[in-house]
């Protein structure tokens, strides 16, 4: 939910990529290389993602400007693979991952104000 709140953000489809052209064209003719053709194709599709603003840039970006606290981005950024590949928290979770829910529910509910600009 979180990543889908920032893809809706004017500023981070605006935002510049984290890597130029010329930084992913060996990448490109290193792929190009790979068989079979399904690793080839998912080492392609990889490699496009890289031409648009990651997430965790803009979600710094955020965090530098004062815009987020260091706490959301924090346990934004140890939560994150986890949950996105299935491996969620149990509700008798350890007290520290219980204070990383909290920020990432603060987290969410601060980009939402952002996104409908409340500033405070």
């Amino acid at each position: 939910a979180i990543e889908g709140l920032i893809k809706l953000d004017p500023a981070f489809a605006s935002a510049p990529a984290d890597f130029t052209e010329s930084d992913l064209d060996p990448l490109k003719s290193f792929a190009s290389g790979i068989s079979p053709e399904p690793l080839n194709a998912r080492l392609k599709g990889w490699v496009a993602t890289l031409h648009q603003p990651s997430p965790a840039r803009y979600l710094s970006r955020l965090e530098k400007d004062g815009r987020i606290s260091r706490v959301q981005f924090d346990a934004w950024r140890r939560v994150r693979n986890v949950v996105a590949h299935g491996n969620l928290f149990e509700p008798w979770g350890t007290p520290e991952e219980h204070a990383q829910l909290v920020a990432l529910v603060e987290l969410f509910y601060r980009l939402t104000a952002l996104r409908i600009g409340y500033e405070s």
